[in-house]
């Protein structure tokens, strides 16, 4: 399944989102994002002229993992400074789940995940 299929990911863009920062603890792997909301997304609003897109900060929690792949410490992987001067560790390149793996393209490779179900966290404000 696609990531576009995924109800908890509906009416966001995680081709356009970053990743800001993950960490792993006993059964759960977070993602720290820049998440890029789409028009039909509840939380949209239009983004201002400095900005090409409504971002928002969040997180997507994988739950009940039993084991990861792939994903490297972060702290082994260069980010990307932007001119503000705003770090991120680029985008998800790809995104799709078969019986429980997750398996996602970062930008620092291939991350698989074996978990029981994700979660979608929202800041209210960035």
């Amino acid at each position: 399944m696609d990531w576009l299929d995924i109800p908890e990911l509906n009416g966001i863009d995680l081709t356009e989102s970053y990743v800001l920062g993950w960490n792993e603890s006993a059964e759960t792997v977070t993602l720290q994002l820049e998440l890029v909301l789409c028009p039909d997304h509840p939380d949209y609003c239009c983004p201002p002229e400095t900005e090409y897109a409504c971002f928002r900060h969040g997180s997507l929690t994988f739950i009940g993992v039993s084991s990861t792949n792939g994903l490297p410490n972060q702290s082994s992987v260069r980010a990307y400074v932007d001119a503000n001067g705003e770090s991120d560790y680029g985008h998800i390149e790809s995104f799709s789940v078969n019986s429980g793996v997750f398996s996602l393209g970062l930008e620092c490779g291939l991350v698989t995940i074996k978990a029981d179900l994700i979660s979608m966290c929202m800041a209210k404000h960035n």
